[in-house]
């Protein structure tokens, strides 16, 4: 019986204690809502203020999210004075010591993703709409997230790569520049390779749609043989692939149409 009693007074003094301690856990969760508002306004601050000093996208996107952190940190550590008062920040620093290496292995992969995405944001080796290569997947960059990247495909299918394999592969930028260079290689039976290249080379220098003037197109012999002959042709054109693949359609076309009207064959 004294073992019940006991325990009831137990139970008892914890909701006594619960019971006060509430409006202090009401006053942290409003504290925290509070600097989730303000860190909401000091990430478009942020962002705008990167905005108007430099129109580069993914800075400020990067801006955004590293005071949005700092706003949302600074207001979790004040709930936590509010909530706990014999909270301070020596006991922070005591906690963090301690479970430091636990959090740093148990969270090691977001804490790589996350900073790789920041890093990523900042050095800005590509951007939202580039078209990358990264393994081997091929698309659109669609959202660089806190985590991921998004990648669409060119068949519509989406691709989450973490910003970690990101930031530490080989990623190619198709997009990069504002011209890309294609090329193409073409056999052609025919004895005479001044000829052969004079044609082919009035062809890809046609008024083709898509085909940059300026670098100018160029026809390349890179393979001779008893009859035939292997000629590259080089032309630049928008880096995007549905407009490179449009482009040398036209090419491929102009060639042919030219080729047969001089009577050379295709080897």
């Amino acid at each position: 019986m004294l073992e019940t009693d006991v325990a009831l007074k137990s139970i008892r003094n914890l909701g006594t204690a619960f019971l006060a301690w509430t409006p202090r856990l009401g006053a942290a969760i409003v504290v925290v809502l509070l600097f989730w508002i303000g860190a909401k306004a000091v990430q478009w601050a942020a962002r705008r203020a990167v905005h108007s000093r430099n129109r580069h996208r993914n800075l400020q996107v990067a801006f955004g999210r590293l005071a949005f952190a700092a706003a949302i940190s600074v207001g979790l550590l004040v709930a936590a004075t509010v909530a706990f008062p014999s909270f301070t920040i020596g006991s922070l620093i005591q906690l963090l010591g301690v479970s430091g290496v636990v959090i740093g292995f148990a969270f090691k992969d977001i804490l790589q993703n996350f900073l790789g995405g920041i890093l990523l944001l900042i050095t800005n080796p590509f951007g939202v709409g580039d078209q990358i290569v990264v393994d081997s997947y091929e698309g659109t960059v669609e959202e660089i997230q806190p985590r991921a990247t998004l990648i669409t495909t060119y068949d519509r299918t989406t691709v989450i790569v973490p910003n970690s394999d990101l930031f530490t592969k080989s990623v190619t930028v198709n997009t990069a520049y504002e011209r890309r260079r294609m090329r193409c290689d073409v056999k052609v039976k025919s004895s005479d390779a001044r000829r052969a290249h004079d044609v082919l080379e009035r062809a890809i220098l046609s008024d083709i749609e898509g085909v940059e003037k300026d670098p100018k197109a160029s026809v390349l012999l890179i393979g001779l043989g008893a009859e035939l002959l292997t000629f590259r042709l080089l032309w630049w054109s928008s880096p995007k692939r549905g407009d490179y693949l449009i482009v040398q359609d036209r090419v491929l076309l102009a060639v042919h149409d030219v080729l047969q009207r001089e009577g050379i064959a295709l080897g």
